[in-house]
């Protein structure tokens, strides 16, 4: 490490010192050595020096040793520093006082009443970071050993020697070492392998025609592929030691420290994973990857939202953001997890937008699947093919995964409800379901009355349809699921109201949107769809999807009215 010339403190046992900045710095931590016997030696000067410090007290202190020592009561250390660690102890009974105070008390908004005193200051105590998980072989495949075995296989001997793949073998072992203990230094060290092992192999790409790559020999061959397989496993255990780092944020229950959480996340995987753009979609959409190429985060931007909805831009972030709260507000009351995905509100390349969780899975797109035939993308039988494989697929899908899809978006007034709008995932042996994209939720009272009432539309209807074969599920015909039913009924409607206005307020505050990107009776219509399909359920528990849509369908115009 260079010396930068200039004197430090002696470090305290135990400390570790922060970061300089534009400093990346390996610490040393200084251990505690395990505790040794005392000798009676060693115990008798303790006792000297002890009364020594007594005989330095004024009166009052001696008095009050002198009881300590004559005590039952007392802690097994008694005398001066027993008394020491009883004020300690004092405090820390006091703090905890105050953090159960802080807990019990509620910051919702600057409008209610003031209180007759400043309430206690909270006191959120640092989440414990999780040890990352271990979805790379880094550590196993790349051992010490197995790293001397790879450096001895592609040594040329003499002034050649293994050349710069040498310092990748370097990096590679510091990563084992004993004083990279903590998931921050790891994290250090395994970015700079990564980027090391990314530029070693840069200066030697394959071919772009996509031939087969010719080495010159089998030293060649062993560096190439080593330094590609190690750069596999590096960048997996990176993505890892980021889910470790940001993780506990991710969860908090303060909005604010999730956001920034988040988005730091987010940025770190799109830095060190890469970002692109979709396809296809009428917004501006960035899709920020993970170490598998897949969507880890999508940042949809308010200045890049359609004007097809009408609507004014920034409309379609904050209701993204809305629809999210009143999904994980519906978790917390009832337990019901529709699988929405979070979305917070961010700030990408100076422009403020919907941060939204990636999905996994498979999406049954027809819409997309006509637009690759339509552009020869495809061919017609291919096209018949992939269709008939969406609706085997959505056969496959449990009647209770529909019917939380139709009510999680019901619940938000979206009507938009297609299959184009789900995200299929069946890792677990059973299809699950996560509906997404509520940019068109909360809507307002024109585009019920055009696009919805005049139209005659029926929210829902197209997942009653096989989108492979346009003909009825049969899932379509199965009665509600009881437990869904149940928790759905349990909803506190009031507390979502109040969980939806205090978001509106923060959102203004924090971001500096302005309340008109959703008035009052568009929010208001979410909450009111609430309560309408709370008592189609109490009137007909065990009704069909098919019939719930249809006697939904007929209460539209109570949302209007």
């Amino acid at each position: 490490m260079a010396d930068t010339g200039k004197s430090n403190p002696r470090p305290v046992k135990g400390e570790v010192k922060p970061k300089a900045p534009n400093q990346v710095r390996l610490l040393n931590i200084i251990r505690k050595p395990p505790p040794q016997p005392v000798s009676k030696g060693m115990q008798r000067k303790i006792a000297e020096e002890e009364k020594k410090f007594r005989q330095r007290l004024p009166d009052e202190d001696k008095e009050k040793d002198d009881l300590e020592s004559e005590s039952d009561d007392l802690p097994p250390i008694t005398g001066v520093m027993g008394r020491r660690l009883q004020r300690e102890v004092e405090k820390f009974e006091k703090r905890q006082v105050q953090d159960l105070e802080s807990e019990g008390s509620e910051d919702d908004s600057k409008d209610d009443d003031v209180p007759l005193r400043p309430p206690p200051r909270p006191r959120t105590p640092a989440p414990r970071v999780p040890p990352p998980t271990n979805k790379s072989s880094l550590k196993q495949d790349f051992s010490l050993t197995n790293l001397e075995q790879l450096k001895k296989n592609v040594d040329r001997g003499g002034l050649k020697g293994v050349g710069d793949f040498g310092k990748i073998i370097d990096l590679a072992k510091k990563v084992h070492d004993k004083k990279v203990d903590t998931p921050a230094k790891e994290l250090l060290m395994v970015d700079a392998l990564v980027k090391n092992t990314k530029a070693y192999l840069d200066k030697r790409p394959d071919p772009t025609d996509g031939t087969p790559r010719v080495y010159k020999d089998a030293i060649e061959k062993r560096k190439i592929e080593g330094a590609k397989a190690l750069l596999r496993q590096a960048q997996v255990r990176q993505q890892d030691l980021l889910n470790a780092k940001y993780g506990p944020d991710l969860d908090s229950p303060d909005k604010s420290v999730r956001e920034k959480a988040t988005l730091e996340h987010a940025l770190a995987m799109g830095q060190n994973f890469g970002a692109k753009r979709p396809s296809g979609g009428t917004s501006d959409v960035i899709l920020l990857q993970d170490v598998e190429g897949k969507v880890a985060y999508a940042f949809k931007s308010i200045s890049g939202e359609s004007d097809q909805t009408g609507m004014p831009k920034g409309s379609g972030a904050v209701r993204e953001v809305m629809a999210s709260v009143v999904s994980e507000t519906i978790r917390e009351q009832t337990g019901l997890d529709f699988g929405f995905p979070r979305v917070n509100m961010a700030t990408i390349n100076d422009g403020k937008g919907a941060l939204v969780e990636g999905l996994k899975g498979e999406v049954l797109d027809g819409e997309a699947l006509m637009k690759k035939m339509q552009d020869d993308a495809i061919t017609p039988e291919d096209y018949q093919r992939i269709k008939q494989e969406f609706g085997v697929k959505a056969s496959q899908v449990p009647p209770k995964q529909l019917q939380k899809a139709l009510l999680c978006n019901l619940a938000m007034a979206q009507f938009d409800i297609k299959w184009e709008n789900l995200m299929l995932d069946d890792s677990s042996g059973q299809t699950m379901v996560r509906p997404f994209d509520a940019g068109a939720a909360f809507p307002p009272e024109d585009v019920v009355k055009t696009q919805v009432i005049k139209r005659k539309a029926q929210p829902g209807a197209t997942l009653l349809m096989n989108p492979g074969t346009g003909g009825l599920l049969p899932s379509s015909q199965a009665p509600l699921d009881k437990e869904l039913v149940d928790q759905f009924l349990s909803i506190n409607v009031d507390a979502m109201e109040a969980a939806m206005a205090k978001e509106r307020r923060r959102l203004a505050k924090e971001h500096g949107l302005s309340p008109d990107l959703l008035v009052d009776d568009d929010a208001q219509r979410g909450i009111d769809s609430i309560r309408i399909i709370q008592d189609l359920l109490r009137r007909n528990p065990t009704q069909t999807m098919e019939e719930f849509v249809k006697a939904y369908a007929a209460r539209l115009p109570e949302l209007v009215s």
